[in-house]
This record gives structure tokens, sequence and C-alpha cells, in this order.
């Protein structure tokens, strides 16, 4: 007696975890024929602005204002004074201590 293979889903039918832990990495390695990024929401966005390339220099001078500006466009928290959001944005920059030494 030939049995006959169960139909395969439609791609749109299969249900794709979101990218981050171990199982949905596994996931994908037993999967290579489900796209990846085309599952993940937060892959990149070619109309998605990336944020301005500062230096530590440029930094220090920025008004509160354009520092929170600057922490907004990196999804980085925008309270406190201005030394605060100052060692914020150069540690989000990756400036080192002796970017900043006057």
């Amino acid at each position: 007696m030939d049995e006959e293979a169960p139909p395969r889903p439609a791609p749109w039918d299969i249900e794709v975890p979101a990218r981050g832990d171990f199982a949905t990495d596994e996931y994908y390695k037993k999967h290579p024929e489900v796209d990846a990024d085309a599952a993940d929401p937060a892959a990149d966005n070619p109309d998605e602005e990336t944020p301005e390339a500062l230096t530590a220099a440029e930094v220090m001078e920025m008004t509160c204002a354009k520092l929170r500006a600057a922490l907004a466009e990196r999804g980085l928290d925008t309270t406190g004074n201005k030394e605060p959001l100052q060692e914020r944005l150069l540690e989000a920059i990756g400036a080192t201590d002796d970017d900043t030494a006057n």
C-alpha cells in the first residue's frame, strides 16, 4: 500500500517565531527555506535614516536640547541634566575617556 504524504503547508501558513532567542535560532537552522529577515520586524529598513555620526568633542559642545534629540534618534533615555545626557550619548557612540579629555 502506497500512502500519500501529507501536503506541505503554503509558506504563508507556516508560523515563524520572532528572532532573538535560542528556540528561534534553532528554528532557522532547521528551516533554511524561511527568510529569517522577512520574519524579523526589526530588520533594517532602507527608508529609515541612521543617526548622525558624532565625535566626542561635538557631544561635549552640544546643548541639552541637541543632546536629547540625538539620544531620541538612537532610542535612548532622554531624561536628566547635561552631564548624564553627555555620558549616555558618549557611551552610545563608543567614545573612550581619551576622546573626552580636554
